[in-house]
């Protein structure tokens, strides 16, 4: 009757422990969804039909790269507070048979007093697609967000880079293109 006894109140503290445990994690799987939903609505406005762009270019500049037609659509700049920001909008569709990997995110941004802006300066990314365009007819669109030093009406010139490559049926690398364009702004 004691082990009984001892057997169901054990079972009873090891059920109360595991539930109160699962509380736990349900509360901090909520509080990460709303910081996710937090930070969401923070990086919306950098999307690329917000309100938050002072100056919009069209580039329109396009590229075919063995049946990957690559679209430079255009630049954005802004100032907020004491921070300066430029985005890009770049869009891919595969007219071939063959498997491409692109990797415009990664792109390198020269501007014309001599500041580099990478992947590091990066601050939202809104990609819709695969970078790994592998069949015909798919697409990939990005529009890319990135703090610089210089003041936005200082910007006269900007050399946008990335690198594209084809790929072969073995996933290996086939051929390799840089996507360079260099662009004059004029406000």
């Amino acid at each position: 009757m004691r082990k009984g006894l001892l057997s169901i109140t054990i079972l009873f503290i090891v059920v109360i422990v595991g539930c109160s445990g699962d509380d736990e994690l349900n509360s901090q799987a909520e509080a990460e969804a709303e910081d996710d939903k937090k930070m969401d609505q923070e990086l919306e406005k950098y999307n690329e039909k917000s309100y938050f762009w002072d100056y919009h270019f069209d580039v329109d500049i396009s590229h075919n790269f063995e049946g990957l037609n690559i679209e430079f659509q255009n630049i954005r700049l802004s100032t907020e507070d004491d921070s300066n920001y430029i985005g890009l909008k770049v869009d891919f569709k595969n007219l071939s048979h063959d498997k491409f990997k692109v990797y415009p995110g990664q792109m390198e941004i020269k501007l014309d007093n001599g500041e580099e802006i990478s992947y590091q300066d990066s601050v939202a990314t809104f990609e819709k697609g695969d970078d790994e365009i592998s069949e015909k007819g798919n697409t990939y669109e990005g529009f890319y967000v990135f703090e610089m030093l210089t003041p936005v009406r200082d910007i006269e010139e900007i050399e946008v880079s990335w690198s594209n490559f084809k790929m072969g049926y073995d996933d290996e690398v086939d051929d390799h293109f840089e996507f360079k364009s260099n662009l004059t702004v004029n406000y």
